[in-house]
């Protein structure tokens, strides 16, 4: 599967998510993943639509794979191995009751420029960026 092809079966996978159809979405990205393993944006979209569909556990993994992977995918959406993965996994942590795990992904989030991690990883607690000793 060429990176043009990847990202057309990206966009019909968003809009099934986008009108609700997720498990379509989940069965298209399914098979687009046996085809292309590679490509971090058919497991970044998975783990949404598992959000959706309330499957954590899934979520999780799907959200693991992309990190796994990295953001060097033609055409991937930017982040999504990196920092939007990092957020997500923050956000399951959080609901989960793994507050510490949660603010460690957030702050990984949050070294890519993303504030609402930052901003997350406050509310939790923890600093993201600590200003060296003896500088106030």
């Amino acid at each position: 599967m060429d990176s043009s092809e990847a990202i057309r079966i990206l966009q019909t996978a968003k809009c099934l998510r986008e009108m609700g159809r997720y498990h379509e979405a989940r069965e298209l990205l399914l098979q687009a993943i046996e085809m292309n393993p590679d490509f971090t944006g058919f497991y970044y979209l998975l783990g949404n639509v598992y959000l959706d569909l309330g499957e954590i556990q899934r979520a999780e993994q799907a959200f693991l794979a992309c990190l796994d992977k990295g953001d060097c995918s033609p055409g991937a959406m930017p982040g999504a191995g990196t920092f939007l993965a990092h957020y997500h996994l923050g956000l399951i942590y959080e609901m989960v009751g793994a507050e510490e795990r949660a603010a460690l992904h957030y702050c990984e989030a949050a070294k890519y420029g993303h504030g609402l991690a930052e901003l997350k990883a406050a509310l939790l607690g923890r600093s993201c960026f600590q200003l060296p000793e003896g500088v106030a």
